[in-house]
């Protein structure tokens, strides 16, 4: 695959996050919460409501792009696993009846 060796000598993480650092104030005021893949050669981007369909999209205009994605006023794109906790206006839908001090021992 020639794409690796073309992007041998760019380290995708650094560069994305150095052109976000950039562009963040105004995509925070624009785009929050939703993902902007950056072509890290160029600088170009996208944003979109998900990874899938910025990256397609920015593929479509620059189809040999280095990218990086990153969610607008996050610190991850995405979660992996069972990190969400519902706290004590959200609780598991149970039969069980859950009442703030039993909620704030469970989820604190």
């Amino acid at each position: 695959m020639t794409a690796k060796k073309d992007n041998a000598d760019i380290d995708a993480a650094v560069a994305g996050r150095a052109i976000y650092a950039k562009l963040q104030s105004k995509l925070e005021a624009e785009a929050w919460g939703r993902v902007v893949v950056i072509d890290v050669k160029s600088g170009d981007y996208e944003i979109a409501e998900n990874h899938l369909a910025a990256a397609l999209r920015l593929r479509e205009r620059r189809p040999g792009a280095y990218t990086w994605a990153e969610r607008v006023g996050y610190s991850t794109v995405t979660r992996l696993g069972a990190g969400y906790r519902p706290g004590p206006a959200d609780p598991p839908a149970c039969p069980v009846q859950w009442s703030d001090s039993i909620a704030k021992r469970v989820y604190r």
